[in-house]
């Protein structure tokens, strides 16, 4: 039920195959649990068995609580409406090799009403959680009809929340703007990068703001802030190729893992930047950044992925990886298919028996 959606990954569909037939085997869900005991859908209601784990097999919504209304525990917990359960359950995403792991939290909120569904959980400016429930008495395979008028919202605060009276930050100046990327309300924060982006392809942004941005990005030292900035440089047209390859050798892996994907975003790598890639992914101690660098495979012509392939699959510490060696492949499967020579020369030197395995299946192939 949940998925660490990374850029060029295939997932587990729940019908269905993929268009390709030569990815083999496709990611599965990050969660080391289940919200249900295991049955047919129509078995998958109510009961001791499905209670206990977290009420059914069916969710809606996903919230990763990023507000500043709750206690600082909740932030970074995932949040989903369970529609058989009636309830709003979390999870506790944390590090897993290369990505993520889901661990079972427990119930946020349990309702008393048989026909609570809920449907989307949001944080709102004052970080208190909007839920809105789909109020009926079927679920997922209704065939009754539904209800059109039952439908609810309700709002979760913790304490007394600071008012929030206006809302429109349109009306704030670009150094506003900015000063609010530091907000501790991602709410806040995103509205205040969206409106800067459009500023920015409307031509309406001050002239000061992107050397601004410049200046409080090259002066900041967490993190998280750093990373904020650098995100409203990109959306803004002030993030050039000088500034993003300097990323590369921050200190942060997640620093780090933003600079390979906004380097590659528009496609156009550069001899020198494809061989600091190669050397990243040689050296580099984060299975993180190799995840970016293998992501990044996709978005290299064809013929300019053997090297970086090459450097990813000689770590042999990543075979075990549940993301790292399916990505890399899902990277170099039409490479393998255009070059049979380069692919055997890549067999050779591969240290992880999964792709071993592929690159012999994809060669055999007809």
């Amino acid at each position: 039920h949940y998925w660490h959606v990374i850029p060029g990954a295939y997932y587990r569909r729940m019908f269905g195959s993929h268009d390709n037939p030569h990815l083999y085997e496709l990611m599965e869900s990050c969660s080391d649990h289940l919200h249900w005991a295991g049955a047919k859908w129509s078995e998958a209601r109510g009961g001791p068995a499905h209670d206990a784990l977290g009420g059914g097999h069916s969710h809606c919504g996903l919230m990763i609580y990023q507000g500043d209304n709750f206690p600082p525990e909740w932030r970074g917990r995932a949040f989903m409406g369970n529609i058989h359960g009636n309830r709003v359950l979390y999870d506790v995403p944390s590090r897993n090799g290369s990505g993520y792991t889901t661990k079972h939290g427990g119930n946020f909120l349990m309702a008393d009403d048989p026909w609570f569904r809920s449907t989307a959980q949001y944080y709102g400016p004052d970080g208190g959680v909007f839920i809105t429930d789909w109020n009926d008495l079927g679920e997922c395979h209704d065939s009754d009809g539904s209800y059109r008028s039952s439908g609810r919202i309700y709002k979760v605060t913790h304490g007394t929340p600071k008012s929030v009276t206006d809302l429109n930050l349109a009306k704030l100046s670009d150094a506003e703007l900015v000063k609010l990327l530091g907000h501790a309300n991602e709410w806040q924060r995103r509205h205040a990068q969206r409106l800067l982006q459009e500023r920015g392809v409307a031509g309406t942004l001050s002239r000061v703001t992107v050397p601004s941005l410049r200046a409080q990005h090259a002066a900041e030292k967490d993190v998280p802030r750093q990373l904020r900035l650098l995100w409203a440089l990109h959306v803004t047209g002030g993030a050039n190729q000088a500034l993003l390859t300097t990323q590369l050798d921050h200190a942060s892996e997640h620093a780090r893992w933003w600079g390979i994907r906004l380097l590659t975003e528009d496609k156009q790598v550069s001899p020198a930047l494809l061989a600091k890639f190669v050397t990243m992914a040689r050296e580099d101690k984060s299975a993180f950044v190799r995840l970016g660098l293998s992501s990044a495979l996709q978005r290299l012509p064809v013929n300019d992925r053997w090297e970086l392939a090459t450097a990813l699959l000689a770590h042999a510490e990543d075979a075990a990886d549940k993301d790292l060696p399916l990505l890399t492949w899902y990277g170099i499967e039409s490479a393998v298919a255009a070059d049979p020579t380069k692919a055997a020369l890549l067999l050779a030197k591969c240290q992880q028996p999964q792709v071993r395995t592929f690159i012999t299946r994809r060669l055999t192939a007809k």
